[in-house]
């Protein structure tokens, strides 16, 4: 039998949640035909074959263990006496990295499967989704695996070398796939961001809602294309642009083309509170506005000003605030030589698998996955799709 790269990706399951295995190599089958990943589970043996020997050899060769975790999963004593104990050892002896996921609700706090990565939510397991949110899952999920095959810098013949200099972004977003109290941060690190409708014009959208439900079309055509103005120089201001909607600080209209100051805990309201933006700022480093209602997704948007600096961690003073944490300070996001870097603290920091020493400051590229104590998120160029940056 030829040697299996050693990029392969084991697959345990329970012949009860055959149906999920399909529908995970449906998702990884781009990273499998571009040879990124090599993916084993038991339906590569054949029925000639001495099973046993053959799923001992392919738990042995493996990089990355994924478990689709169910009732099932958990009630199967050959999982738990033929398939578990030697992933188990291995990621503990040799770095096997194994990533779970969620299929139904189970009592995994009762096993070792806790003290691991779940690649999604429990709190969500993916059969209690609808289907559109069940293809995003295994989407982000996929991504998860990707990152888990690449190689470490201890794999690799020489260490990666550092990436000081950042790739060019002035608009960038930061998409949590883990870490359930922060929500998905838009980052902007200009001297104005335009606040309209969505066009390419406008680097914030302010009209994003269901096109299908009563009113939406009426409330979204009440924004303009170039509805107000955010200004980061010398303090933060807001103007709004002759707007049809008019825009409001707390509760004052403001007067087209005229500036006004924003200060840590304003309202900003839009379209006669159709839409409504509280302002945190630190004067210094940054503004961020979080969107109060009316939002199908809760989002912030963080506004980097020159070189300044946002922490994430759980104090008061952080931008990206994690409350999954005991820790202050987890790491320090900043804009810097045209792009965004990222500079760990005292928590690990990964940058797709690979770890950072803490101090290092490291450019943030196109789909790096990050690694931050309880966070998991993607980096991704461009404050909305189309976007230009750079």
């Amino acid at each position: 039998m030829r040697a299996i790269p050693r990029h392969q990706v084991f697959i345990s399951y329970s012949h009860q949640d055959k149906e999920w295995l399909r529908k995970l190599r449906t998702m990884l089958k781009p990273l499998i035909r571009k040879g990124k990943i090599s993916v084993w589970d038991d339906t590569h043996i054949q029925p000639s074959q001495q099973w046993r020997n053959e799923i001992k050899q392919a738990l042995a060769q493996a990089k990355v263990a994924v478990l689709l975790v169910s009732p099932d999963f958990l009630a199967s004593d050959f999982i738990a006496e033929e398939e578990l104990p030697p992933l188990l050892d291995a990621a503990e002896k040799e770095g096997l990295k194994i990533l779970w996921i969620p299929i139904r609700a189970s009592w995994y706090e009762e096993t070792e499967i806790e003290k691991y990565q779940a690649a999604h939510d429990p709190a969500n397991p993916l059969a209690s989704l609808n289907p559109a949110e069940q293809e995003m899952a295994l989407v982000k999920i996929a991504k998860v695996i990707k990152a888990a095959c690449e190689p470490s810098a201890t794999e690799a013949l020489q260490p990666m070398a550092p990436r000081p200099l950042p790739q060019k972004a002035t608009g960038a977003r930061l998409q949590f796939l883990k870490g359930s109290s922060v929500s998905l941060t838009r980052l902007f690190a200009r001297p104005q961001i335009i606040l309209g409708r969505p066009k390419l014009t406008a680097d914030l959208w302010l009209a994003l809602f269901p096109l299908d439900e009563p009113d939406n079309q009426t409330r979204m055509d009440s924004f303009s294309e170039t509805h107000a103005v955010v200004s980061m120089n010398a303090q933060a201001k807001i103007r709004d642009d002759h707007s049809k909607g008019g825009t409001k600080v707390n509760g004052t209209t403001l007067k087209g083309g005229k500036w006004q100051a924003l200060h840590n805990g304003d309202l900003i309201s839009f379209c006669h509170e159709a839409l409504q933006l509280r302002v945190r700022l630190e004067p210094t480093r940054w503004l961020r506005l979080d969107r109060v209602n009316d939002s199908p997704q809760v989002e912030n948007y963080l506004f980097l000003r020159g070189t300044g600096t946002a922490m994430m961690g759980n104090s008061e003073e952080a931008a990206i605030k994690v409350s999954e944490t005991d820790e202050n300070h987890l790491a320090e996001l900043s804009y810097q030589e045209g792009g965004f870097v990222i500079v760990g603290q005292n928590t690990p920091v990964t940058i797709n698998g690979q770890s950072i020493s803490p101090g290092m400051r490291v450019g943030l590229r196109q789909g790096d996955l990050v690694e931050v104590g309880p966070l998991l998120f993607e980096f991704q160029i461009g404050a909305y799709p189309g976007e230009q940056v750079g």
